[in-house]
């Protein structure tokens, strides 16, 4: 749906409580699809990070 190339992703057990998981997602996209998927992704999770190229912003609400 919104023509993201993922690259890797895994998931593991999260540190902060056994009942959750971090899933981690490395994917080859733009500006806008990335602000589409954050805002997204927010309504579906507890804790959401994104960790960008150094010359990469992330507009914000």
């Amino acid at each position: 749906e919104k023509h993201v190339n993922l690259l890797h992703i895994e998931s593991r057990k999260s540190k902060r409580r056994n009942s959750e998981f971090e899933i981690f997602v490395d994917c080859d996209i733009n500006r806008e699809q990335l602000n589409d998927i954050f805002h997204l992704l927010k309504s579906h999770t507890n804790v959401l990070s994104v960790n960008p190229p150094d010359n990469f912003t992330l507009k914000e609400d």
